[in-house]
């Protein structure tokens, strides 16, 4: 019951959906008709196994020839010709195995023969046994007309193509040739255009000789090119450019005579020569065997206003290589190479002189700059862009008012200046202009406008000169005048050294704050302060200068503000130096080697400086201190040493300079003032010795027993009173007029002469009356005979005396007492010069024999009479009427 139960229920279930499936089939056909009508192809819906024609639209009507009802039922196979049939059953099959199949090209055939071409699509529509074919015939007719007429058209046109090809063949042939020649002559044109434009742009003949025969070789592939340049004075033809085949054969500087070979021809004559077959040209010379190759040749001359200056010359290795086109175009780069010739010798020209221009603007010492009409800076020199502090570049362009100080321009109205310079040509000059400005101190300048003219071209030099330290250099001059002067007023030695030292320290003469003056003393042992100048303090230094200022002192104030020597050590900073001494043997030192370099020194820290003084480095601190040498007749009399301890000034170039020209008359000063002072010395010394020599002869008048004695001391007095006579009038006046240096060192020099002849005297007369015993110390005898020729050198001179000295070599040193044979040899030097009044020569000669050093003097004089001889040891014996 169950299954009967089941088979119903499908069975009516299958029922059902076969009648729905009918209902949706039908509604499809309906839809599916209404669409086949409409079709503008051919369209046939087809049993799927043989190909039966179930439904036809109306253009299968159309295309048939048959009516559809005629079609529905045959199969579509019958409409395909035999050729097709077989291709069109497999395609079939395989839309109904694949769903769908196209076939193009297919060819129907209708009742009535007539074949259409077509393209047909096969769909299947529907499942299972529902299943049809659908398809869908195109008539391709037209398409295969419209495609036949193409083809047609196409071939007509590929006739044409073709003639019109032809056609253009032949023209391109003829444009090619013309073509051909144009791109020549273009090629030509271009090496002018090119050989013109390096002419601009060479700024010399070489680079421009290369740059014509590389265009050449480049754009006519010459087999050779090169250029000569004519050597006139020689008469030669010099190879100044090379570019080819023979560029490696041919020497730099390759000569050839004018008038040999082919271009020496055309440098000769002035014209161009071609000549296309050289083996036929007797003009021709091969200028190297490697020159073989060469069959054509052309050149020709490069002139400037008629005169032959060059030469192009072109060598190619064929025949008939050149035409007269070719001469043409060579020609009109040689023209241009001759203008460039012309332009460029004129731009060295110029360019030298503008260079000359130039270097003379930036040898001026004085600041320089060159204006154009409108005050535009065109040129300017070292020295003006310095004071600027500008380059070159930054003020060549701009106008004088953006670089000069606009203070300047209006205090003396430069523009006016300027312009009335440039208008009549009288030059302008402005003398003592004080300037000041934020970018350097005042400044005393002078200035001066002048126009310079070339042509129709006018500028205006603007030069300017800063006078600061020439004014400043003047001033500084007549203040050494003034203190020169003022030093040569007095021979009193601590006057003059307080004289030296207010020079240095007072505001009107070089203005330091402190100095200090030391001297060597007698033995050369060391250095002792012999006086200082200046403040100890800053308060009482301002207080100073505020005083001085006050009462507007001069230098003459100064000086005539000498204390006395009572008062030279009286302030706290002349305590504080008092009795400080430097032993010469300290070389570490700075001022010992101040004293022994000759140079000025400067001590930037002495405080740091741990070989300064120990009291002078308190002294001192870390005040900048210059140190000063004083040299007199190449000897060193001390130093000076001078500060801005309170002030703060550092000290310049400019002040050291002054220093070194003050410190020359101030050491000549010194030295005449000790000179003076030693004289004095001298002088009163003898006065007491003539006084004690006149009371020992009176003791010895009074004596019997000294009656020799006696003698001798009258004669002695009367050799003295002569020289004491002298010594007193010339004394006398060196004290009326001190102020005449050139008087004081005469009178001196005669005073000092006589002061010896009066010790010599003396010391006779003591080694007579008291004789001591010697005094021995090793001494090598060669360099005491040295030392004494060389002080009487100017008297044996003077005596017409030839001294000739025979010293032996490497003599050792002897014991000996100097002063004693020091007097020995004087003594009988100036007896050897006595003894040759016309004139002679003297011999001092030494040598070693055994352990003894001896030594002969030997004149060529008179001699000695025989009856003298017994008398030479006499005391005060003389055969000479005013001598003893």
């Amino acid at each position: 019951l169950l299954d009967n139960a089941v088979d119903e229920i499908i069975t009516v279930i299958a029922n059902h959906y076969e009648a729905v499936t009918e209902r949706e089939v039908a509604g499809i056909g309906e839809k599916f008709s209404v669409l086949l009508e409409r079709a503008g192809d051919a369209v046939l819906l087809l049993e799927p196994d043989d190909g039966m024609i179930i439904r036809a639209n109306l253009g299968a009507e159309e295309m048939f020839d048959c009516l559809r009802s005629e079609l529905e039922g045959r199969t579509i196979f019958e409409f395909i010709t035999p050729e097709q049939l077989d291709a069109c059953r497999a395609r079939f099959a395989r839309a109904r195995k694949e769903g769908s199949a196209v076939m193009h090209n297919l060819v129907f055939k209708r009742r009535d023969e007539v074949t259409i071409p077509t393209h047909v699509r096969v769909t299947q529509i529907g499942t299972g046994r529902r299943a049809q074919m659908l398809c869908i015939i195109r008539d391709v007719t037209e398409i295969y007309e419209l495609h036949r007429q193409l083809e047609d058209a196409k071939q007509l046109l590929e006739e044409q193509v073709s003639e019109r090809t032809r056609q253009l063949e032949r023209s391109q042939q003829r444009y090619r040739e013309l073509f051909e020649r144009e791109q020549r002559r273009a090629a030509q044109l271009n090496v002018v255009t090119r050989v013109a434009q390096e002419a601009l742009k060479a700024l010399d003949l070489n680079a421009l000789y290369c740059t014509t025969v590389e265009a050449l070789r480049e754009h006519f592939r010459f087999f050779d090119v090169a250029l000569f340049e004519v050597d006139a004075e020689r008469e030669e033809l010099i190879l100044r450019a090379h570019a080819g085949a023979y560029a490696h054969e041919l020497p730099k500087d390759y000569r050839q005579k004018v008038g040999t070979g082919i271009i020496g021809w055309v440098a000769q004559t002035g014209e161009p020569l071609l000549v296309n077959d050289v083996m036929r040209e007797p003009r021709y010379v091969q200028a190297t065997p490697n020159e073989a190759h060469t069959r054509s040749e052309l050149a020709v001359p490069i002139r400037i206003s008629k005169r032959t200056v060059g030469v192009i010359d072109v060598q190619a290795s064929v025949v008939n290589a050149f035409a007269q086109d070719d001469v043409q175009v060579l020609q009109t780069v040689a023209d241009q190479v001759a203008n460039a010739i012309e332009a460029i010798t004129l731009f060295q020209r110029v360019r030298m002189f503008q260079e000359l221009n130039e270097r003379i603007i930036d040898s001026f010492p004085e600041s320089v700059a060159v204006l154009n009409e409108r005050g535009i800076i065109v040129a300017a020199n070292p020295k003006f862009c310095n004071e600027v502090k500008l380059l070159r570049e930054e003020i060549v362009g701009k106008h004088l008012a953006d670089v000069v100080d606009q203070s300047l321009l209006e205090q003396l109205n430069l523009h006016d200046a300027i312009h009335k310079v440039m208008e009549n040509g009288e030059p302008v000059r402005y003398l003592g202009v004080l300037h000041f400005s934020q970018k350097h101190p005042p400044r005393l300048l002078e200035i001066h406008l002048i126009r310079l003219q070339a042509g129709d071209r006018r500028r205006v030099l603007f030069l300017v000169d800063d006078a600061t330290q020439r004014s400043r250099r003047a001033y500084e001059l007549e203040m050494l005048l003034q203190i020169t002067q003022a030093m040569e007023e007095t021979l009193e030695l601590n006057r003059l050294l307080h004289a030296i030292l207010t020079c240095l320290t007072a505001g009107p003469g070089l203005g330091f704050n402190r100095a200090v003056l030391f001297l060597v003393n007698d033995d050369g042992t060391a250095m002792e302060v012999a006086l200082a100048v200046g403040p100890a303090t800053r308060e009482e230094a301002y207080a100073v200068w505020a005083r001085v200022a006050q009462e507007k002192w001069t230098l003459r104030h100064f000086l005539d503000d000498y204390p006395g020597d009572e008062g030279l050590w009286q302030s706290p900073f002349q305590q504080a130096v008092r009795g400080l001494t430097i032993p010469l043997d300290n070389k570490d030192d700075p001022l010992v080697q101040c004293l022994y370099s000759r140079e000025i020194q400067k001590l930037s820290q002495p405080i740091n400086c741990p070989t300064l003084h120990p009291r002078l480095r308190e002294l001192f601190g870390e005040t900048e201190v210059v140190c000063v040498p004083l040299i007199a007749k190449n000897k060193p009399l001390g130093l000076i040493t001078a500060d801005n301890a309170f002030s703060g000034q550092p000290i310049t170039p400019e002040e050291i300079e002054l220093l070194r020209l003050f410190a020359t008359p101030a050491a000549l000063a010194i030295d005449n003032a000790r000179a003076y002072q030693q004289l004095e010395q001298r002088a009163s010394e003898l006065d007491k010795a003539l006084r004690e020599l006149r009371e020992a002869q009176e003791q010895l008048i009074r004596s019997e027993k000294l009656a020799a004695i006696g003698e001798v001391a009258a004669r002695v007095s009367h050799e003295i009173r002569n020289p004491l006579t002298t010594i007193g009038g010339f004394a006398r006046a060196i004290l009326k007029r001190s102020e005449d240096v050139e008087r004081v060192k005469r009178n001196a020099r005669i005073i000092y002469s006589e002061v010896r002849k009066l010790e010599q005297l003396l010391q006779e007369m003591l080694d007579f009356t008291s004789p001591k015993p010697p005094q021995f110390k090793m001494i090598n005898l060669n360099d005491l005979i040295t030392r004494i020729c060389t002080t009487y050198e100017r008297e044996l001179r003077d005596a017409n005396v030839e001294l000739c000295l025979d010293l032996a070599d490497g003599l050792p040193p002897a014991p000996l007492d100097p002063i004693q044979m020091e007097r020995l040899l004087i003594n009988l030097i100036r007896n050897a010069i006595q003894a040759m009044r016309q004139g002679g020569q003297l011999t001092i000669r030494t040598w070693c024999e055994d352990d003894w050093i001896k030594l002969a003097v030997s004149d060529t004089g008179a001699g000695i009479p025989p009856d003298v001889v017994p008398h030479l040891f006499t005391p005060f014996f003389t055969t000479k009427p005013d001598g003893s």
